[in-house]
């Protein structure tokens, strides 16, 4: 396996970890399955979605500068709405990702290591790792620990 496949699938296991594997859990105000975010009218998750959105230029820098392993956190429509998967980013290019899915889907039609592109409208999160330091992943620090206190 691949390091960066490593990394990806760490990062996705830190999400997973924190949320029970494999369960589904419901509270009044968060839906989860594995790394399916149902952001819904959930505030906290609202509010990383909007703060990943804000700091997309930095992200798209440091895709640019390069070095790094880069996953981003996309929806994508099924028959029930919308699924958001994690993506590693093979490239970017005018508004366009493309790369490989790095989680395993519940409905989409799509297995880890399948090729997809997705409009950076669509994105949700991101995340990189450059030299040892990660950056990003806002809706997964919300899952990690609800309520905390954000920068």
């Amino acid at each position: 396996m691949k390091r960066e496949t490593v990394w990806i699938l760490g990062f996705v296991g830190v999400v997973i970890v924190g949320i029970n594997v494999g369960r589904l859990v419901t509270s009044p105000r968060r839906e989860i399955r594995e790394d399916v975010i149902e952001s819904g009218s959930d505030p906290e998750i609202a509010a990383a979605v909007a703060t990943a959105k804000k700091e997309m230029p930095s992200f798209l820098a440091a895709i640019k500068r390069g070095g790094g392993e880069y996953a981003i956190n996309a929806k994508f429509l099924t028959k029930s709405g919308y699924e958001h998967v994690w993506v590693k980013v093979d490239t970017y290019d005018k508004g366009l990702f493309t790369g490989k899915v790095a989680s395993k889907p519940i409905e989409l039609d799509k297995n880890p290591g399948d090729p997809v592109e997705v409009p950076e409208a669509d994105v949700s999160d991101w995340t990189y790792r450059l030299n040892g330091v990660v950056k990003g992943g806002f809706t997964t620090a919300v899952l990690k620990n609800p309520g905390a206190a954000r920068p």
